[in-house]
């Protein structure tokens, strides 16, 4: 009578662990292909970010030779700028005639705003418009670079 007791129990315990051990390796299949594709999710996301560092490693590179060459652009153009205008505030024309003579004081020395003399200050504005013009040309050339 005992043994026909404890068939019955070992049966349902039996059973219990046997459809335990069914949903576990349901879930362990599911964790392992949830892993499978995260893995490869990780690999593509990795590859995708490698490709764009590289990208953007070359359009640093464009961008730093562009600087380079819109600066040493600039400098020569500003120092060819300051030769034009020194030779016009100094009078000097490089002609062996002599000199003309200042203006008196009056509309050359002072102005109402106290602005600089009025070449010197038609070089200030040479030289303001020419940073401009360069500053522009960099932003559309850095622009093209990153499209």
């Amino acid at each position: 009578m005992f043994g026909a007791l404890l068939s019955p129990a070992i049966r349902w315990i039996g059973g219990i662990l046997l459809v335990l051990s069914v949903v576990f390796g349901i879930y362990y299949k599911g964790r392992l292909d949830e892993r499978k594709l995260f893995n490869a999710y990780k690999a593509e996301v990795k590859a995708a970010a490698m490709a764009q560092e590289e990208k953007t490693r070359k359009i640093e590179e464009k961008n730093q030779r562009l600087f380079q060459e819109t600066q040493n652009a600039y400098n020569t153009k500003l120092a060819a700028l300051r030769t034009y205008y020194s030779v016009r505030i100094a009078g000097k024309g490089g002609s062996g005639l002599p000199q003309v003579s200042s203006t008196t004081g009056g509309t050359d020395e002072y102005s109402p705003d106290n602005l600089p003399p009025t070449p010197i200050l038609a070089g200030l504005c040479a030289e303001t418009t020419l940073k401009l013009v360069m500053l522009q040309n960099y932003e559309r050339s850095k622009a093209l670079i990153a499209e």
